[in-house]
C-alpha cells in the first residue's frame, strides 16, 4: 500500500453572529420552572422590544430558525442576557414562549479540530493485514463535543476503486463489538442513530483501519480488495463546543495505492 495522500473541507459558519431559538416552553411550563428554580422569569412580547433592529432579529431567529449577521444591533445582546422567554412571535399554539441564545464566532479563527491518516502497516499478506491509522486531534483550548455515527468517529467505512464506484471493500474494524452494527445473511444491520464523542484541549483519538488478506476469516467477500487499484474512502464529522453552539462540518477524503 502507497500513495496515501489525504484531503479535507470545513463546512462552517461564515459570520460573527448567530442568534438561535434555545428553549421552546408553554406558559405553564414557564410558570413550573419559575416554582422549579424558584426564580422569576422574564417574560417579554416582542412588541415591547422598543428597537426595530433588535426585534427583527429576534423575529427572525425565532421563525426562521438562525438570524446571521457579522454586526451586532445596539442592546440585542442586553436584550437576549435580561429576557428568558418571548412571546407573540411563535406560530406554535402550545410551545408560545420562546428563549433565544446569541453566539459569538470567529469565520477567521483556524479549524478547532483537524482530520489526518497515514499507513500504519503498508504489506497485506496472511496472518498480517495492512492498516490505515485515522485520527482526529483538537487543536483548540476549549474542550469539543464530536458528532458522528455508529461506531465513532469514524463509522463503518467502504474503500472505492478509482476505476469505478461498484468495485469496492469493506475496511475492517470489528464493528459488531464496537457499534450498533449486526451481521445477517443478507449484509449489515445498522442502527439509525449518532454517538457524541469528547476531545479535550489538545487531544487526539485515532483509530486503524485494517485492508485483510483473501485469507481472512471476517466476510471475505465485502473486506478483500478485489484487484490492485487506486482507491479512495470518504467520510465526515461535526463538532462544537456543545451547549447548542454552532457546529463546524469536517469531511475528508483519502486515497491510497494497492500494488502487488
Amino acid at each position: 500500500m502507497t500513495q496515501l495522500s489525504v484531503s479535507t473541507t470545513y463546512d462552517r459558519p461564515s459570520v460573527k453572529y448567530i442568534l438561535e431559538p434555545a428553549s421552546f416552553y408553554s406558559e405553564d411550563a414557564v410558570e413550573r420552572e419559575a416554582e422549579r428554580t424558584g426564580e422569576k422569569q422574564t417574560v417579554v412580547h416582542i412588541s415591547k422590544v422598543e428597537s426595530p433592529e433588535v426585534r427583527t432579529a429576534i423575529e427572525t431567529a425565532i421563525q426562521s430558525g438562525a438570524w446571521k449577521s457579522n454586526s451586532l444591533p445596539d442592546g440585542l445582546a442586553d436584550t437576549v442576557e435580561r429576557v428568558d422567554f418571548f412571546t407573540g412571535v411563535s406560530n406554535d399554539d402550545t410551545y408560545t414562549h420562546i428563549g433565544v441564545e446569541l453566539h459569538r464566532l470567529d469565520p477567521n479563527a483556524p479549524p478547532a479540530v483537524e482530520f489526518d491518516a497515514h499507513i500504519s502497516d503498508p504489506y497485506v499478506a496472511p496472518g498480517s493485514p495492512g492498516a490505515i491509522e485515522f485520527e482526529l486531534q483538537n487543536t483548540s483550548s476549549q474542550k469539543q463535543e464530536i458528532f458522528s455515527g455508529t461506531v465513532p468517529p469514524f463509522g463503518m467505512l467502504h474503500a472505492h476503486a478509482e476505476t469505478g464506484e461498484e468495485s469496492r471493500f469493506l475496511l475492517w474494524r470489528n464493528y459488531e463489538e464496537e457499534g450498533c452494527f449486526t451481521r445477517r445473511e443478507d449484509g449489515w444491520m445498522r442502527c439509525d442513530i449518532g454517538k457524541i464523542s469528547h476531545l479535550e484541549p489538545c487531544e487526539s483519538v485515532s483509530r486503524r483501519y485494517e485492508i485483510l488478506p483473501s485469507s481472512t476469516d471476517h466476510y471475505p467477500a465485502e473486506t478483500t480488495p478485489p484487484s490492485t487499484d487506486a482507491y479512495r474512502t470518504s467520510g465526515s464529522v461535526s463538532y462544537s463546543t456543545g451547549g447548542g453552539s454552532p457546529s463546524t462540518g469536517l469531511s475528508y477524503e483519502i486515497s491510497f495505492q494497492l500494488e502487488r
